[in-house]
């Protein structure tokens, strides 16, 4: 589960991507995709990533965490065409709009 700072939920459902595979494919070749759903991949280190949508078949949002889980960036990637070179310890996807509760600067708790 992912809240805001103040016990505000913002998606119920997580999963980590706790492989290198898992990191790697993201949600690619996912035709469903759930709502109320967020992927979190987290890195061992802060470091710069590339985050495609190459073979993934819904606009995503992407979030990156710091490692005091403050929200550093928020976008928005196009299915199948966008990409975007970000610096995090931690990467949130989800649904485009299920993560419009939160903005950078807000901090927040994985669960």
């Amino acid at each position: 589960m992912i809240k805001k700072a103040n016990g505000e939920k913002i998606v119920t459902k997580t999963e980590v991507a706790d492989t290198y595979l898992k990191k790697t494919i993201g949600l690619m070749f996912k035709k469903n995709i759930p709502r109320d759903y967020a992927l979190i991949i987290p890195l061992k280190k802060t470091k710069k990533v590339t985050i495609h949508s190459f073979f993934v078949f819904h606009d995503l949002d992407i979030i990156t965490v710091s490692e005091k889980n403050k929200i550093l960036e928020k976008t928005t990637l196009k299915a199948l065409r966008d990409y975007t070179k970000i610096k995090a310890k931690k990467v949130i996807e989800a649904r485009k709009n299920e993560l419009n509760k939160i903005k950078p600067g807000n901090k927040i708790k994985i669960t």
